[in-house]
């Protein structure tokens, strides 16, 4: 009996897996034809400015970035990887905002190594361009840092841009039940907090803070365990 017991179990908790591995693909589905849309669009309209050289430039930036999205070697990357990501992406955007737009990378030594899911950082970079600081039509900033927070890895991504009032922070993470706060935005952090939480457990996830005229502030946590590319599954369900 106990045999069976623990049979049935395993298999509860590898079907809890598979539904928490589709539940991320869904996520990934909403997101990626976003950021496609809103790098096609940025190339458009430097074609229209007919700035040929820096759109031939953009487009193989483009390319690799659709490679990197691709996920052959798996859903799990080096954060290391994913700040190369987002450097490529800003080569598009700073090409669009004529280097009006800068990105700040603070990584120490040795966490570039630790392992987090693929294409988190971007979404949460692409709104703090598209809703924090292009709205406000001058030269703005980015900064990504990467600490420790005793078994915790924490990603704070902070812009300067307009900033969003604080009653709408509470439907930022809510998915599709609250109420609309700024559309792909909510999308945005719904998807890399809902992928947090179904990687690693309801302990982790994003924060966000904001205040109109002073920026946003998303904080990433999750732990710095190594990981092979598994769901999390908490310890009560492990057979």
């Amino acid at each position: 009996m106990i045999r069976h017991i623990d049979v049935l179990i395993r298999r509860i908790a590898e079907e809890e897996n598979e539904k928490k591995k589709a539940e991320i693909r869904a996520l990934r589905y909403q997101i990626n034809p976003h950021f496609l849309y809103n790098t096609l669009n940025s190339i458009r309209w430097m074609a229209k400015l007919q700035r040929t050289e820096e759109v031939a430039n953009a487009i193989s930036t483009l390319v690799q970035l659709l490679e990197a999205s691709l996920e052959r070697s798996g859903p799990i990357v080096r954060l290391g990887e994913e700040l190369q990501m987002l450097e490529k992406y800003m080569i598009i955007q700073q090409y669009r905002y004529h280097n009006g737009i800068t990105l700040n990378i603070h990584c120490p030594p040795g966490m570039e190594n630790i392992t987090l899911p693929r294409m988190l950082l971007q979404p949460i970079v692409e709104n703090s361009i598209f809703h924090g600081i292009a709205p406000k039509e001058n030269k703005g900033r980015i900064e990504v840092s990467v600490r420790t927070h005793g078994d915790d890895a924490v990603i704070v991504i902070e812009d300067d841009g307009i900033g969003m009032a604080r009653d709408k922070l509470p439907h930022l993470l809510a998915g599709h039940g609250g109420k609309r706060a700024s559309g792909m935005t909510r999308i945005g952090l719904f998807h890399v907090h809902q992928t947090l939480q179904l990687y690693y457990g309801a302990p982790y996830g994003v924060k966000v803070d904001s205040e109109v005229g002073r920026g946003t502030r998303v904080e990433l946590v999750f732990p710095m365990k190594p990981s092979k590319g598994d769901i999390y599954v908490p310890s009560a369900a492990r057979g």
